[in-house]
């Protein structure tokens, strides 16, 4: 494949030309990709570098999931351009989790989705996050329960309702990652789910959801009534 090398590129279809003169919004993902790495190297260009990335698994999202190394492993990448790329992934997920002054108020499984797949999504293991909230279902606090191997998740009961009891919440989601991007639930999972359900009844406790996420999809067990 021939180099598209920036310099042999008319001054109006380059990346920044275009972006000043249509908006930034009108770039491809591979010319957003070229501005942030600013030059190749190694007879590779930022535009080259940039569909590249583009091409590979997952596209955008899939970047997420990089490490330095595989940044590295892109032909013309080299360690400045991959802390760039890495800085921009962190943003990203950095962007989702920020929450407004005014406490959000939870009604439904896709807002779930929305605030913490791009997070997810990137973690190579599997990783269950509890979040509390009143009795207005208005978000309280949210905590790492469980991280660790990539098949299975397990919770400790008691240190999951003394996490709630100290934070006054009255209910709970529980929302986790499927590394392998199939958000579909084990038996294990609904499992374990329906037993921290009943278990949580008896102490004045609502578990509403647990939200599995995938690869750009999500699995509610609120929605498909598994929860009673």
């Amino acid at each position: 494949m021939e180099m598209s090398r920036i310099a042999d590129i008319p001054p109006q279809a380059r990346p920044r030309e275009r972006a000043w003169r249509l908006g930034i919004n009108a770039l491809e993902s591979a010319e957003l990709l070229a501005l942030v790495i600013g030059s190749g190297v190694n007879n590779h260009s930022a535009l080259d570098i940039g569909y590249q990335l583009t091409m590979g698994h997952g596209g955008l999202l899939g970047l997420l999931k990089y490490s330095p190394t595989q940044f590295l492993n892109v032909p013309g990448i080299n360690k400045a351009n991959a802390i760039k790329l890495l800085a921009v992934c962190e943003i990203a997920r950095r962007m989702q989790k920020d929450r407004s002054e005014e406490p959000l108020i939870f009604r439904n499984a896709s807002q779930i989705f929305e605030m913490y797949h791009l997070w997810l999504s990137s973690v190579p293991h599997e990783k269950m996050i509890m979040v509390m909230l009143n009795h207005q279902n208005r978000l309280i606090s949210e905590k790492i329960i469980y991280q660790g191997s990539s098949s299975k998740v397990s919770v400790s009961l008691r240190d999951l309702y003394v996490e709630l009891f100290s934070h006054n919440a009255h209910k709970f989601i529980l929302v986790h990652n499927h590394p392998g991007g199939d958000a579909l639930p084990s038996q294990d999972d609904i499992k374990t789910t329906i037993v921290i359900k009943q278990e949580a009844l008896k102490l004045g406790l609502t578990l509403l959801d647990h939200v599995i996420i995938g690869d750009n999809c999500y699995y509610s067990m609120m929605e498909q009534k598994l929860l009673g």
